[in-house]
């Protein structure tokens, strides 16, 4: 990080629930989890904030027992 700049810390809401089946096969859940090319949508979100030098802490929303898995892979 830049001297002098400070970090800014981040809060992804990943609580939605998606009650709607999407396509064939999708069983409705948590939005942030709604695979997208093979991936959880909240990934592509965590790689993005992972790419800015000035994000600090990310603190996520949402069942943690349901999003561990996306979050941790």
């Amino acid at each position: 990080m830049p001297h002098g700049t400070a970090a800014i810390d981040t809060v992804i809401l990943a609580g939605g629930v998606n009650r709607v089946s999407l396509f064939d096969g999708y069983v409705p859940g948590y939005k942030a989890l709604l695979p997208v090319h093979g991936r959880a949508s909240i990934a592509y979100t965590l790689d993005a904030l992972r790419a800015v030098p000035s994000v600090g802490r990310v603190c996520i929303v949402g069942e943690e027992e349901a999003l561990r898995p996306a979050v941790d892979g």
